[in-house]
């Protein structure tokens, strides 16, 4: 029940935050769409149609915390008893979300993916509108990457789907990226979908294990992960064929999807 509370307190403050641009109704379906990683919106347009920065970096931020697990969200608002105070237990918790390896890789992924997508973008034009004068300022510019890239990248990992800019209209690497995001996916016990980041680590962990063992057959090397020892060879075995199978499936569907439209693919 604490965890309902948790995702009904952050239902809650969304959509009070919302209601600064939003009537109640809109406020309560994009705080339920953001929560939730359903990404459903009242408008054909998504959260585009708000044309609101102010609600783009409020749901961005709501997005990174539905893809975030709820037990190290849990740890930062519920106090567990101890003999030192308030205060120390708290920073204790904090210290100790913060070294969590997949809440870092997933935030680093947002990270970098972002920068690659303002930087590419920029270059392209890809939010240049209309309207636009050639003495735009380049804080303008800026200020139009970091908003559209920041939030698509989100809505893409987090599996979320909200929209404020077409992305087809991006360049090619941007919409590379953005297409490998759709395999990765939230953090574990987070309401966002996908593969899953920890499923990553553990496999790139895995894969670079193996690949140390084709030169040096004798070494041992345990598979830890946030200093702690995995030493389950069904989980290693399930990791690796459950990417596998991931990677089959999707040059079947792309075959596929190749020989019905083979002229717009």
């Amino acid at each position: 029940w604490r965890f309902g509370g948790l995702y009904i307190a952050l239902n809650t403050i969304l959509t009070i935050l919302l209601l600064y641009e939003m009537n109640l109704f809109d406020a309560l379906c994009h705080a339920f769409g953001t929560m939730a990683t359903g990404g459903f919106s009242t408008y054909d347009s998504s959260v585009g149609a708000f044309q609101s920065a102010y609600v783009d970096y409020t749901i961005t931020f709501f997005m990174i915390l539905a893809g975030t697990n709820f037990a190290l969200l849990y740890l930062l608002v519920i106090l567990r008893a101890g003999n030192e105070t308030r205060l120390r237990r708290w920073k204790n918790q904090v210290q100790l979300v913060l070294k969590d390896t997949e809440l870092r890789v997933y935030l680093s992924i947002i990270t970098v993916v972002t920068l690659l997508v303002m930087f590419y973008g920029l270059s392209s034009g890809d939010w240049d509108f209309p309207e636009d004068t050639a003495d735009i300022s380049i804080f303008e510019r800026l200020s139009r990457a970091l908003r559209y890239g920041l939030f698509q990248v989100v809505a893409i990992i987090t599996t979320t789907g909200f929209g404020t800019h077409d992305f087809n209209d991006w360049n090619q690497f941007g919409r590379a990226l953005l297409l490998g995001l759709m395999f990765i996916g939230g953090c574990a016990g987070s309401t966002g979908g996908g593969m899953k980041v920890i499923r990553h680590i553990l496999f790139v962990k895995i894969l670079r294990q193996e690949v140390e063992h084709l030169y040096h057959p004798k070494v041992v090397m345990p598979l830890k992960l946030s200093g702690e020892t995995f030493g389950d060879k069904e989980m290693r075995r399930g990791i690796l064929a459950y990417f596998g199978f991931i990677a089959i499936l999707f040059m079947l569907t792309w075959l596929l999807l190749m020989a019905v439209e083979p002229d717009t693919t």
